[in-house]
Parts: C-alpha cells; structure tokens; sequence
C-alpha cells in the first residue's frame, strides 16, 4: 500500500517515537519517554494537517492519471484531442489534482443493502467526468477550480432538493460549497456536447463565475440569442428541460456554448467570442489554449 505524503513524512518521527518507547518500557526510564514526545507532538500536527500536507505535496508533484480516466478523455473528449502533447500532459495532471482535492459523494438510497451503503463510493469514471469538465473551463487559469466548492453529489438520475423540490438534473447550493449532478446526462454531456446540452460545462462556468471577480455578464441582444440558439440548435426551452430548471443562468449557457460551438460562435458572434475569450483566458476555436504558469 502506498503511503500518502504526509504519512512519509511523519514515517521517520513515527520510528523515532517506537523506538523511545519502547526502551522506556524495556529500561524503564523516564527519560527515553521525554525523548519520545517531540516525535509524539510532530506525528499528531501531521495528521490533523494531513490534507494540507497532500495538497501541498500534489500540487509540485501531480500525480499520474489512472489508464481509465486517460483512456475517458482520449475517446471521448474533443477538446481534449485538439490539444498539444505538453498541454495533454497538463490537462491530465489538472484532472488527477481535481479529484484528489474534492470530495465526491454517492447519496444512500433507501433500498440500498447494507453492504451499499458500507461501499457508498463515485466510480472512478464519473470522478474523471465532473473533474474533466473542471479543468476545461479553468485551463487558462493559474489554478483549477479548487474554491469554496469541494463537494459533488453524483445521483444515478434526476433528483429533487428542498431548494428546487421537482426532478431536475443538475444544481449548485452555495451556502455549503455543494454542487449536485445526474449521472447520465453528465456522462451524455461529455459524449456529445454538440447534440446533448452538457449540464457539467454550464454548472462549472457558473462556478467560475462565482469564484472570479473579475468576471462580469456581457450584455446580451434579443439578436444574440436568436444567433446563439442558431448555432447551438438549443433554445432556452430545451436547455431548461435537460437542466430541469426554469430560471437559467445566461453566463452558464454562455460558457457552454463558447466550448461546445467555439468555431460557429466566433464566425457569427465575433465580439462576444472575444470577451468570453478574455475572461476564460481560452481561444478554443483556434485549438489555442493558453495555461498560466502554476
């Protein structure tokens, strides 16, 4: 089993602390026992900032993305495919960062068995998917979208919340940092973002939004809908009804759009293309994908 950053780190001071102990024990003397709290006092601070210590760790030392998860984004991501062999490299790295620093929940049922419940894990292809969009809209960025929103819901199916009380299929609840999607139509979402409005792409350009506040909403003509509904093939009603929610966030669409229709937006819409494309520091038309040092 291999041992997680800060458990090597604590390894030398966890042997100095049996080693004290033990002698205490076998002569007892008191003195090898006041040796051994330093040790005691280091092993205790490591775990409690055990996850600092990893991120910390992680993030000057990525680690390699799992067979699956590469084999998701090499048949199934265009964007992806489209980028240079050093960015493909990073992207990666930013996937494997963002599901090691986020925390991933699959909701008990109430006909789960017991050994369900026990076994209550995201498997690790839907992990990949919810961090795969995460770094799409954040690869121009210094850091990946790693903020106040640290826990995502994976339900099987569309899903009801107090907040929105109807099946809907994707939601972000702010006071407690939760993002909450349907696993199909996420999964759909990155299979075929031109056909199926994908529910990951608007609730991360959401979530940028939140998190940056240099970002602000461009202002938008009954024209420019009329443009983008052209080029997406998507009215507002259809998205309302993959998203399952009346009230839809403009920027939402607008970053889902810029990714998924970056060629068609920018030949039609050249203006708002740009901003967009200054905002998320990403010219994905071109195949161009900026990434600030990190």
């Amino acid at each position: 089993m291999r041992l997680q950053p800060w458990q090597a780190l604590a390894a030398p001071f966890f042997v100095w602390a049996v080693v004290c102990l033990s002698l205490a024990f076998t002569k007892d003397d008191g003195h090898w026992a006041m040796w051994a709290a330093p040790a005691i006092i280091v092993l205790a601070g490591a775990y409690v900032l055990s996850p600092q210590i990893n991120w910390w760790w992680y993030q000057r030392n990525p680690p390699p993305l799992s067979n699956g998860a590469t084999k998701l984004l090499e048949e199934h991501f265009v964007y992806y495919k489209k980028l240079s062999p050093d960015l493909k490299k990073r992207f990666q790295e930013r996937v494997a960062l963002f599901m090691l620093g986020n925390e991933f929940i699959r909701p008990v049922r109430p006909d789960d068995s017991e050994a369900q419940q026990l076994r209550n894990t995201v498997p690790e292809d839907l992990k990949a998917t919810v961090a795969t969009f995460a770094a799409q809209v954040s690869f121009g960025q210094a850091a990946i979208l790693v903020s106040q929103f640290e826990h995502f819901i994976l339900y099987p199916h569309p899903f009801p919340t107090p907040q929105y009380p109807h099946l809907h299929t994707s939601e972000i609840y702010e006071e407690d940092g939760v993002v909450l999607f349907a696993a199909d139509p996420l999964m759909v979402g990155l299979n075929n973002p031109q056909l199926f409005f994908s529910i990951g792409l608007y609730e991360f350009s959401r979530i940028f939004k939140k998190i940056t506040p240099s970002v602000s909403q461009p202002t938008l003509t009954d024209n420019d809908w009329l443009v983008l509904e052209k080029i997406s093939g998507m009215t507002k009603e259809t998205i309302s009804g993959v998203v399952g929610l009346y009230e839809l966030d403009d920027f939402g669409i607008l970053g889902h759009h810029f990714f998924t229709f970056s060629e068609l937006f920018k030949t039609h819409l050249p203006d708002l293309y740009q901003i967009l494309s200054n905002t998320f520091h990403q010219d994905p038309a071109n195949g161009v994908h900026p990434v600030l040092a990190y």
